[in-house]
């Protein structure tokens, strides 16, 4: 498979996302083009992971358009993708980082469903995840900030060491 396939459609995809309320039919054609791409080759995790994110993209601009429930489609393939490249690949910190932040997605959008329940849950997953990489990786301050704006989000109980991050900071979390 050439990487420049996965180039353009990315950037395509990036374009239409970036300019959605003017081109939402056009969702499905970049969605079917990343499941072309990674049904040629079907143990690639480089195109798993690219898929992956293409479902992640979709997802939040179906949020933003308002769809919760299809976004809340494209966020659970998103998850299961990342689940199985987390599970086959449990060293590799790209993964288990793109299936916390999975489940973030998961849990915006419960939250705007008012499923809090449900929201909860996907917080304290990726919160999870996220303290595991902040422990492994200290000197990656944003698995801290993340970890912070999940934890402050419902407040959880933040660890010691990451309250200064949590308040000092002002956290954002990009594309939820």
């Amino acid at each position: 498979m050439a990487t420049g396939e996965w180039l353009l459609a990315s950037c395509r995809s990036f374009y239409c996302h970036r300019r959605t309320h003017r081109c939402p039919a056009s969702l499905p054609e970049f969605f079917d083009q990343y499941t072309s791409l990674t049904k040629r080759e079907p143990g690639s995790s480089f195109n798993q992971q690219n898929l992956a994110i293409s479902y992640s993209r979709l997802g939040s601009t179906h949020s933003a358009l308002g769809n919760l429930e299809q976004a809340l489609g494209f966020f659970e393939e998103r998850s299961r993708l990342g689940r199985e490249l987390y599970d086959a690949y449990p060293n590799n910190v790209s993964f288990k980082n793109g299936l916390a932040i999975s489940y973030i997605k998961l849990g915006s959008v419960y939250e705007k469903m008012e499923k809090n329940n449900k929201a909860v849950e996907y917080y304290r997953l990726s919160a999870e995840l996220l303290s595991e990489l902040a422990h492994s990786f200290p000197q990656y301050v944003e698995f801290k900030n993340n970890q912070a704006w999940v934890q402050k989000k419902f407040c959880f109980e933040p660890a010691e060491e990451l309250r200064p991050l949590s308040w000092q900071n002002g956290l954002t979390l990009s594309d939820v």
